[in-house]
């Protein structure tokens, strides 16, 4: 419901994003991540709220007063969010997650 709001903004300002996708897989694995380190997971889902609040500022910067095209803002934006989740976020064992919370 989230991803389909916020891409329902973007085509009615006749946009393109393409890197809706890997802001949600990005901020989801952060939320991962943390959990599975012990972060409560209310304080974990506000942080993966967090990234990916700041990645589409990042982006909405560049496409407003930086005057990059949506199209080459998002697309780069995507691969490097893919290459930082393929060398930080990739790596680590999340199969450890606490027992007995339902998230």
């Amino acid at each position: 419901g989230i991803l389909a709001l916020a891409m329902g903004l973007v085509v009615i300002g006749r946009g393109l994003d393409f890197a809706m996708v890997s802001v949600m897989v990005i901020s989801s694995a952060y939320f991962v991540s943390l959990y599975a380190s012990g972060v409560p997971a209310t304080s974990a889902l506000l942080a993966g709220l967090a990234v990916a609040t700041v990645v589409g500022l990042v982006q909405g910067w560049l496409i407003a007063y930086g005057q990059v095209p949506p199209m080459f803002t998002t697309l780069a934006m995507s691969v490097s969010l893919y290459g930082f989740g393929q060398l930080f976020l990739v790596p680590q064992d999340v199969s450890n997650l606490p027992s007995g919370d339902n998230v």
